[in-house]
């Protein structure tokens, strides 16, 4: 017979499978569903058992470092208003220790799932905002086209390649083919709703994934790398001919490179995100070691394009990201060149540290292997072209699925039992 303790850590885990299912949907309402979360932790049992656990826990200890890198760096920094609007948005990372002390065992396939489930009802609403019908009970929260309720259609995107890479793995794993349906269904309106979306990056994503996922399944053989090149080609040419918005996108991406690489001009998103670099870059070289201070890249950066010898258009172009009403939301648009022209090259090796540490940390299973990788490669690749830990949505997202692939609390306490 369960006690009172273990009966509140099943609760919270049932929680955690509201939780998951309804943030890619709204930040707000599942803010709710967290804190009832946060509110029966405190009569879960063991507290101090596994705080302790967690501040030995090399994942948390990545993260703990990262915060106070924000905390030291703000000392050389004027922008001290954004630099705690930004603390006080990361405090979502601290809830990783709930992550890594409650979730078990028996619930890690049920809240993979209904993650997965989230993402195919967001799907299926972006393919009837594709074909223009109007669903009356939902409203669209979403930015940008058939996005239907994350901020940005980058952020859904990324969302999105995760589910195609989970329903990858699953459709190369079962065995029974009832099994493999859903993961089916998902998988091919995953594929279709990735070439209808805006996002440049996730063209690419896509194919990394498949091939991560078929290389964890089968070992790469000859065999596969062909079969794996050919679908590259089959679904490039498909998505060129009948995509309108993919066919548009390869277009302009080839001629904004073109144009920034021969003419020095920065036009539309792939110009202006060269251009972006290139000025970061240079504020790096600056100050190589220890940075400019937290947030101070921002002002930096703006002030270098104003004093570029270039039109008002391409200056206004390099400026896109400038936004005076949302100063902590500010960013060149990388990730790691935020935290180079910032930080130095010591923070950019106390971010690499996260992603180090998850994956060093020890993986149960093949099938929690295989998600760690995509977790992190696809997150580690979306960095360069935006922000991300600024972005609480997904990386609560992020932290709630990689804790899914390492050691927990009570894979720890399992392991000591039979021992």
């Amino acid at each position: 017979m369960q006690t009172i303790h273990e009966k509140v850590t099943t609760l919270i885990n049932y929680f955690l499978i509201l939780y998951i299912f309804l943030l890619p949907f709204n930040i707000h309402f599942s803010t709710t569903i967290l804190n009832i979360i946060v509110l029966l932790y405190l009569f879960s049992g063991q507290i101090k058992e596994k705080l302790l656990f967690a501040l030995k826990h090399r994942v948390f200890q990545s993260i703990l470092l990262f915060f106070v890198m924000y905390i030291l760096w703000s000392l050389n920094s004027e922008q001290i208003d954004t630099m705690l609007w930004k603390l006080k948005t990361y405090k979502y990372l601290f809830y990783s220790i709930i992550f890594l002390t409650i979730i078990q065992d028996p619930f890690k396939d049920k809240l993979k799932n209904a993650f997965l489930l989230a993402i195919f009802i967001s799907e299926v609403t972006s393919l009837f905002m594709f074909t223009d019908f109007t669903i009356p009970f939902i409203h669209i929260t979403g930015y940008g086209k058939y996005v239907p309720f994350f901020y940005t259609y980058s952020q859904y995107s990324l969302l999105i390649i995760i589910a195609i890479g989970l329903s990858l793995y699953e459709l190369t794993t079962k065995s029974s083919n009832l099994k493999k349906a859903p993961y089916l269904i998902l998988f091919l309106i995953s594929t279709f709703t990735i070439f209808i979306l805006d996002s440049k990056s996730s063209y690419i994503l896509y194919f990394i994934t498949v091939f991560i996922v078929l290389y964890q399944s089968f070992q790469i053989n000859k065999k596969i790398i062909l079969l794996f090149i050919s679908s590259v080609i089959i679904i490039n040419t498909l998505a060129f001919t009948y995509s309108s918005t993919f066919h548009k996108r390869i277009t302009n991406i080839y001629k904004q490179l073109h144009l920034a690489i021969n003419n020095n001009e920065y036009a539309g998103s792939t110009g202006s995100r060269i251009g972006m670099n290139l000025i970061g870059f240079q504020l790096f070289l600056q100050k190589p070691f220890i940075g400019h201070g937290t947030q101070e890249h921002i002002d930096l950066a703006i002030k270098t394009i104003e004093d570029l010898n270039v039109s008002k258009q391409q200056k206004d172009n390099l400026l896109v990201f400038r936004n005076p009403m949302s100063p902590g939301m500010q960013t060149l648009h990388n990730e790691y060149l935020d935290h180079l022209i910032q930080f130095g090259l010591v923070g950019f090796f106390i971010l690499l540290n996260i992603f180090y540490s998850l994956y060093k940390s020890r993986i149960p299973d093949l099938q929690w292997k295989s998600l760690n990788s995509i977790l992190l490669i696809n997150f580690m690749l979306y960095m360069f072209v935006n922000y991300f830990f600024v972005l609480n949505q997904l990386g609560t997202i992020f932290l709630v699925l990689i804790s899914l692939t390492i050691t927990t609390y009570y894979n720890s306490v399992q392991r000591n039992i039979k021992e």
